[in-house]
């Protein structure tokens, strides 16, 4: 099956097709046609290796690479998760995976195995990922090499997540660098004395 990859995120059918493609063969294989450096983008999936994870009624596989020549196979990966009822499963031999096949009939919600929509996971963790309480961030306010707003962006990101201990500092006449208000500006030595201090609550 050969597919686009801005075909994949278009529509809601397009989680179904890649589905499909998945389960009823015995592997099924997405590549895209805009390349990264590396080399083309390829995507398969073994139909005879899901796992189950049955207190969820979720087939699911991780850590499919999806790059044909991959740089770095531990982060270019992805995972799939598919509710059970689109899938219908048969537990392999080895007791633990399972070969499944799309479920024409089976449906979740108001969701078919061929209408259901790709969830993309990027802002799903939001509020999941235990944040830092501590932080420090001072910015020279003369950059010329990237936006003031980015540091306070960070800062009230920060604060609508609700921490509170954070030294923040605009510091004049300092450009994109370890700008302090007191000491050597490039030096580290506040910044090693702020973390003792943290460590010491």
């Amino acid at each position: 099956m050969e597919i686009r990859r801005r075909t994949v995120f278009q529509g809601a059918g397009a989680a179904a097709l890649a589905a499909f493609g998945v389960a009823e063969g015995s592997v099924g294989t997405a590549f895209a046609d805009s390349s990264p450096s590396n080399g083309a983008y390829s995507l398969q999936f073994d139909s005879t290796a899901w796992s189950y994870d049955a207190a969820n009624d979720v087939y699911y596989q991780i850590g499919n690479v999806y790059a044909a020549n991959p740089e770095a196979p531990d982060y270019e990966n992805l995972s799939i998760y598919v509710p059970g009822a689109y899938l219908t499963a048969t537990l392999n031999s080895d007791g633990s995976t399972y070969t499944a096949r799309v479920n024409p009939k089976g449906r979740f919600g108001r969701y078919s195995a061929h209408t259901a929509p790709i969830v993309s996971p990027a802002f799903g963790g939001y509020r999941q990922s235990k944040v830092s309480p501590h932080w420090r961030i001072h910015t020279g306010i003369m950059q010329g090499d990237t936006a003031n707003t980015t540091e306070i962006n960070l800062l009230l990101a920060l604060q609508n997540y609700g921490v509170r201990d954070i030294q923040f500092a605009t510091v004049w006449a300092q450009a994109h660098t370890t700008a302090e208000t007191t000491g050597d500006s490039t030096s580290t030595a506040n910044f090693i004395s702020w973390v003792e201090s943290i460590v010491k609550k």
